[in-house]
């Protein structure tokens, strides 16, 4: 899949790894790099899901629209479908080949705590 980024910060972050390290500590840093690499090699979001790659999932409320990959424990990296389409379902939300990455969270309880946005 293709990959974009919500802003400047989010792209440096995710072409250099020193800053990202420095932003995130290492665990999670080495996690997003990873799955960078995964949604890269990855043709659409629907190999994602359905392969289990980074246990992908849809999200509601606040993230309506969005998909989470897990980086450590509740740690989220969130990402939006990007293709400039008009999808009318979620079967084919899934089908898109390109994402932008929103940033990295934790949204569990009653708080969204963005560890990097």
């Amino acid at each position: 899949m293709k990959i974009g980024y919500k802003n400047k910060r989010i792209e440096k972050l995710l072409s250099n790894p020193k800053y990202a390290i420095k932003e995130l500590g290492s665990d999670i840093a080495e996690k997003v790099y990873l799955r960078k690499d995964q949604i890269e090699a990855a043709d659409s979001l629907e190999i994602m899901i359905v392969g289990r790659i980074g246990r992908c999932h849809p999200l509601h409320y606040d993230f309506e629209g969005m998909f989470g990959l897990v980086l450590k424990d509740q740690v989220r990296l969130i990402v939006l479908p990007d293709d400039e389409q008009d999808y009318k379902d979620y079967g084919e939300i899934i089908k898109c080949r390109a994402v932008k990455i929103i940033g990295v969270v934790d949204y569990h309880g009653q708080k969204n705590e963005w560890l990097f946005k």
